[in-house]
């Protein structure tokens, strides 16, 4: 009787900067990546790579331990998990200043943001956790085309014949008062469009998202100071498509998706985790903070 195949496993890359599986080919883990804590003042977030340069997806925490994100990635035997810091508006680095260890509960990977001379590893706390079986298989499925900390996306294109119901989890910390809204995205070969526009820093990609703004619940969403609250969207087979969550600030100015599609040339929103976003709510010449928190939105199917 042929011996079984030994289940993949993981373990630290030689230099205790990566995660390795091994395993044989065709195999590989389920990782669950979790932030426990965040002592800074600043946003930071971790995007996930393999060394082939494979964008997995991002995951984060805004400033203080708030917003705490979560992702779940599939990582294949033989391939190499790899972290890049981007943090507020510092733009992307390869080499963060991380410690990633081993311990009886899984990995522990602790971040440095080079925010000031501390060098005490705690701005950024992850707990790493790897399994066979995924959980949450649709949030998972919602999840898949967040592949940077820039791609708000959610992939609704699968909603059954009798519907399903969308929430959004609100929660804000700001002093304006914005508004919150979808926008159906299509994936073309050039890159994604809204209503045949590229998706760009142009006047004319902010006003197609304007212009196509979704109310889930069917009503407009204002939201704004330290507030919480859930919208429920019923949505049917029609509407089965890709969206991106939307913040619209009380100047008009529009914030989506995209790494620099803000008139400033900027990201304004952040994937801290699976279907979880962070908006910033002003231009960079209006003295934003970057914090990140001025509105969060988690989005789930019930």
């Amino acid at each position: 009787m042929a011996a079984l195949a030994q289940a993949p496993t993981l373990r630290l890359s030689d230099d205790n900067l990566g995660l390795v599986v091994d395993g044989v080919a065709g195999t590989g883990l389920w990782l669950n990546i979790a932030a426990l804590s965040a002592a800074a003042s600043w946003q930071n977030g971790l995007e996930l790579r393999t060394t082939a340069g494979e964008l997995l997806g991002a995951v984060g925490a805004t400033a203080n331990s708030g917003n705490l994100g979560s992702k779940q990635i599939y990582l294949e035997a033989g391939k190499e998990l790899r972290f890049a810091q981007n943090s507020g508006n510092h733009g992307p680095n390869s080499n963060p200043l991380l410690m990633l260890s081993a311990d009886a509960g899984g990995f522990r990977l602790r971040l440095d943001d080079a925010g000031g001379p501390d060098r005490d590893y705690n701005d950024l706390e992850l707990r790493i956790t790897s399994s066979l079986v995924a959980t949450k298989i649709d949030e998972i499925a919602m999840a898949r085309r967040q592949m940077s900390s820039a791609d708000a996306i959610i992939d609704c294109t699968t909603i059954p014949t009798v519907g399903a119901k969308l929430t959004l989890s609100i929660l804000t910390d700001c002093g304006y008062i914005n508004r919150l809204g979808l926008v159906k995205v299509a994936d073309t070969i050039t890159g994604y469009q809204v209503a045949g526009v590229a998706a760009a820093n142009t006047d004319a990609f902010r006003q197609a998202v304007r212009d196509n703004l979704i109310n889930p619940g069917g009503s407009a969403i204002s939201a704004g100071g330290q507030s919480s609250r859930t919208i429920t969207w019923d949505m049917t087979t029609a509407d089965a498509g890709l969206y991106a969550a939307v913040l619209i600030n009380p100047n008009g100015q529009v914030f989506t998706f995209g790494s620099s599609t803000g008139s400033d040339g900027r990201q304004h929103v952040k994937v801290l985790g699976d279907n979880t976003f962070g908006f910033e709510d002003l231009l960079a010449s209006q003295g934003s903070d970057w914090d990140f928190n001025d509105l969060k939105v988690k989005v789930s199917f019930v």
